[in-house]
């Protein structure tokens, strides 16, 4: 393709450029649009340089409907995306303090809108104050992991059959979790808050307690199973760490040397679990080979 022809008129560039200005500025709280122009004048005057009229509506509530339509679908997405962080919050306080500052700081930059949400525990870690942060960190953390289950790859690595061969090769090969696992320690049972939790809307929650979050440590997978489905996985507190190894890849032999090491008392038994445990890992492929 020649120059000439991916060249953008400048009349289209222009009109282009001031219609993405404008649809991506937040709707304020009640979903009406800004009535100022990035550049300081009414939207009405400003938006009849770009926009006709329609039978029915003026340029200024025509380009209005876009914006409205662009939050709204961004913001559903999140609430689809965070269903546990949305009812802690409410669909309003959770678009006004976490929902817009976060669409505005990290934009959508891909067609896949199923991946927007991947930084919003990263946006709260960075400028999320409340006294509740750590809750509502972890809850946005457990979403996220259901989600990136859902769409993350899953790289077949038949281990199972390879221990079966030549085991002592595979004892020194670096392994890794799955790209769609990930494996948490919370120190409340949030897996199970979680689940009471989304049997009711967001906005019921408004009104009504909350479900009872019982305060013990629980340790948990969350991954896509052979059947394509998100699910969860109970894990001991000692399975818990030994698993933690292969989350940025590790040899079987590495793990071990490293579980002999161990004094603390919830290793007491963990070497007579290691074969029920990689037994389990093999079969439900939770490991690959580490390809780096």
């Amino acid at each position: 393709m020649s120059t000439e022809q991916t060249l953008v008129p400048p009349a289209l560039q222009s009109i282009q450029e001031w219609f993405g200005s404008i649809i991506a500025r937040p709707i304020d709280i009640d979903s009406h649009m800004n009535p100022i122009s990035p550049s300081g004048q009414p939207m009405e005057m400003e938006a009849a340089h770009y926009i006709v009229p329609s039978p029915t509506l003026e340029p200024a509530q025509r380009i209005e409907i876009y914006n409205q339509q662009y939050w709204w679908r961004l913001l559903n997405v999140l609430h689809d995306t965070f269903p546990l962080v949305t009812r802690l919050f409410g669909y309003r306080d959770f678009n006004q303090i976490l929902g817009f500052p976060y669409l505005v700081l990290y934009p959508p930059s891909h067609w896949f809108l199923q991946a927007i949400g991947d930084r919003l525990s990263l946006y709260i870690q960075e400028c999320y104050r409340a006294d509740d942060f750590q809750f509502v960190y972890d809850a946005a953390q457990l979403d996220c992991a259901f989600n990136q289950a859902f769409y993350t790859a899953h790289i077949s690595t038949n281990l199972h059959e390879m221990m079966r061969g030549d085991s002592e090769a595979v004892l020194a090969k670096s392994l890794k979790l799955q790209p769609h696992m990930q494996i948490f320690a919370f120190k409340y049972e949030l897996v199970k808050f979680r689940e009471a939790f989304l049997k009711q809307e967001p906005d019921y929650w408004l009104e009504h307690d909350f479900p009872e979050l019982k305060h013990t440590p629980c340790y948990c997978a969350v991954f896509r199973n052979r059947n394509n489905q998100v699910v969860t996985a109970p894990l001991a507190p000692d399975e818990y760490h030994f698993l933690s190894l292969f989350r940025t890849g590790c040899s079987i032999d590495q793990a071990c040397e490293w579980l002999e090491e161990q004094t603390d008392s919830i290793f007491k038994n963990s070497a007579e679990n290691l074969q029920e445990w990689f037994h389990k890992w093999f079969l439900g492929q939770w490991l690959m080979l580490d390809t780096k």
